[in-house]
């Protein structure tokens, strides 16, 4: 078989996997790959058992495959993999369970799956990461290192050119509410993002973790890397224009671009408000 490039051929071979009664799927592939499988198990609901999913990662960044867990199949060969296919209660691979995001754009657009959304200075980011650092060969954490070292040099000159607030209201499902003219906006269902970081600190019941931050909050230049590696200080608050909280659903209703697992969308407040969802619960197993 042909190895498996856009949304339909990806859709394709995973029916015919399907029909096999396949239960572990091998992903070899970046974000954007294990983005497309999962909107088919999950939203198109291809497998009638959910499989349990492997990733060889051989994208830019490999988000995804950092925080669940990567086969390493260059060092430790297939060996391990077909060990737990064949026995997986006395295999020695790890497994981790996590939550899947359901991103729906707009309701008259159909919905799909992704790990990681962001608005603002992320989608900036990601663009720069792009185009001007993943055609060089700058790979891995590599690239987001840079655009984060951009991003931090932006704000102390106060520069936006590259960096344009969004105003933008957010809503979850426990009536937090915002209308910010944020500098950035990010949820995931992750534990853990490229470089490390976990700017998460709300507390709160929920699969999905997010925050805002405002483009005026109080000490930004101060308080920003702490609040990017999950460890704000005492000045870090909603008073401050430093929302984070954990939700099931959120939405989000401004105009302009936002990036979900390193792909590009557009968001209309006149269209609708963007819809983030848990779709479902995948497992991953590592070596």
């Amino acid at each position: 078989m042909q190895s498996a490039q856009t949304f339909e051929e990806i859709g394709h071979a995973l029916e015919i996997l399907a029909d096999d009664d396949v239960t572990l799927l091998v992903i070899a592939g970046g974000d954007g790959t294990v983005r497309n499988v999962l909107t088919h198990i999950l939203i198109r609901k291809v497998f009638k058992v959910q499989p349990i999913i492997a990733i060889i990662p051989s994208g830019s960044t490999n988000m995804t495959g950092h925080d669940t867990g990567m086969v390493n199949i260059a060092r430790k060969g297939w060996t391990p993999l077909l060990i737990f296919a064949e026995q997986p209660q006395n295999s020695c691979v790890h497994r981790a369970r996590r939550p899947i995001l359901r991103v729906r754009p707009n309701p008259d657009t159909e919905a799909f799956c992704g790990m990681v959304i962001g608005v603002g200075a992320i989608d900036h980011a990601v663009s720069y990461t792009q185009s001007h650092l993943h055609n060089v060969g700058l790979r891995g954490n590599i690239g987001p290192a840079i655009a984060f070292t951009r991003f931090l040099k932006a704000l102390a000159v106060k520069d936006y050119r590259h960096f344009k607030p969004v105003q933008m209201l957010v809503q979850d499902n426990h009536g937090l509410c915002v209308d910010v003219n944020a500098l950035v906006f990010v949820a995931t269902t992750l534990e853990r993002l490229l470089l490390r970081f976990r700017p998460f600190w709300g507390t709160g019941n929920g699969a999905m973790s997010w925050s805002v931050v405002a483009c005026n909050a109080k000490g930004l230049l101060r308080r920003l890397p702490g609040a990017a590696w999950g460890r704000p200080g005492r000045g870090t608050t909603a008073a401050n224009g430093f929302t984070s909280a954990r939700a099931d659903s959120v939405t989000l209703e401004f105009d302009g671009g936002f990036v979900v697992d390193g792909e590009r969308y557009i968001a209309e407040r006149e269209r609708g408000p963007v819809e983030l969802s848990v779709a479902g619960t995948l497992d991953f197993v590592s070596f």
